[in-house]
């Protein structure tokens, strides 16, 4: 059996209306977790994600972006903080396929009850 290919420029609903295929292409997630340290709850191109101390995991991808030049975000659900929360990700230890992730209130890295990540760019 030949596996065929469906090449289009839009994409049309009934009653939605029509959309360039190029937003579903590059608008879209390229990867994404949501994850309780290093257990995946759900997630889309992330192979894994590897708890490396108190509040800093790096994400692995499955298929690996086609540089380091991607935006990611990140954002929390820890019910029990007082406030104060922020994610930070930086260069150091950013690669096409792995981005380290960092948790931390009031300049304490902490492991949060959930945290989600997003990443946009180019797949390789």
């Amino acid at each position: 059996m030949a596996l065929g290919k469906i090449k289009a420029d839009t994409l049309e609903h009934s009653t939605a209306g029509s959309l360039d295929t190029s937003y579903v292409v590059n608008g879209s997630a390229k990867a994404w977790a949501d994850f309780n340290q290093a257990s995946i709850n759900g997630s889309n191109n992330i192979s894994t994600i590897t708890d490396s101390n108190t509040g800093r995991y790096v994400v692995n991808m499955t298929n690996n972006m086609s540089n380091s030049n991607f935006a990611i975000s990140a954002c929390i659900n820890n019910p029990e903080s007082s406030g104060g929360d922020h994610t930070e990700n930086s260069s150091v230890g950013r690669s096409s396929g792995t981005v380290p992730v960092k948790i931390r209130s009031a300049d304490v890295y902490y492991d949060p009850t959930r945290t989600q990540v997003i990443i946009h760019g180019d797949l390789a």
